[in-house]
């Protein structure tokens, strides 16, 4: 169920057939054109975008306009998925973050999947992030899908606290940080870990709180990417910040 109540408690929601049917293809070409790219640079292409692949897996938003053959055309999309979405959770005043991208995983690739992370690292635990990961094709079973913690959000602190001592805390300027050593037995112990198959069209909506990774297995083959685009909520810093109207007095003082 698509509801900020839903979201507090576990920290996600899949969100089936989201995607206007229109904009399927449009994934569908993102979905090709880069992974095209990122065997040019496998092969020894020079290309800067291919270049990047190689080294991180993404694809800026710049690189993605390129591809749409438009500037600002991966926001525009991502905006037109995501913001109903935001307006059907009560969130339609948040703004976007300019760190959205594609992501390719494989699960032959060296450094082609994330460990687990909080979107948090990015953006910063100081205001409520909400994460749209948009798969550009079906994965989940042949391609890598994601793996997310069904936890309250009243319990982050106690997640961070509780992590191995290896695992660094937030840094200060939010530079990504990863968290190789931290297991599924660790992350289980605060909730169910799911890693569902999805369809492209399908959504998965999160918060920067959420602990989430990239899920592959030994029968996958093929390459995945996914959208990804991030919103953040001024004067709030959970869900349920937002929940008890604690968050519209604050914007509204501010």
């Amino acid at each position: 169920m698509l509801g900020l109540e839903t979201l507090a408690r576990d920290g996600a929601i899949v969100e089936r057939r989201a995607v206007d049917p229109n904009f399927l293809s449009t994934l569908c070409r993102l979905q090709t054109a880069a992974v095209a790219l990122l065997n040019e640079a496998l092969a020894g292409g020079d290309n800067p975008a291919s270049r990047c692949l190689v080294e991180r897996h993404t694809l800026t938003h710049d690189d993605a306009d390129n591809i749409l053959g438009e500037a600002g055309a991966f926001y525009a999309l991502a905006d037109a998925i995501a913001r109903p979405l935001l307006s059907r959770l009560g969130l339609g005043s948040a703004t976007r973050s300019q760190n959205g991208g594609v992501f390719i995983a494989d699960a032959h690739l060296p450094n082609a999947s994330f460990h687990w992370h909080m979107d948090g690292h990015w953006d910063g635990l100081d205001e409520l992030g909400v994460s749209f990961w948009i798969p550009l094709r079906d994965c989940g079973a042949d391609a890598p899908g994601i793996a997310f913690a069904r936890v309250d959000e009243t319990r982050r602190d106690e997640v961070l606290r509780c992590l191995p001592q290896s695992a660094n805390p937030l840094p200060a300027d939010h530079t990504p940080v990863f968290w190789p050593t931290v297991t599924d037995e660790h992350v289980g112990r605060f909730g169910p870990i799911e890693a569902p198959t999805f369809a492209v069209g399908d959504v998965l909506i999160f918060t920067n709180g959420t602990l989430h990774r990239t899920h592959v297995g030994p029968a996958m083959r093929a390459r995945r990417c996914a959208m990804i685009a991030r919103y953040a909520m001024r004067g709030a810093t959970r869900v349920r910040h937002i929940m008890s109207g604690s968050a519209v007095k604050a914007s509204t003082a501010a």
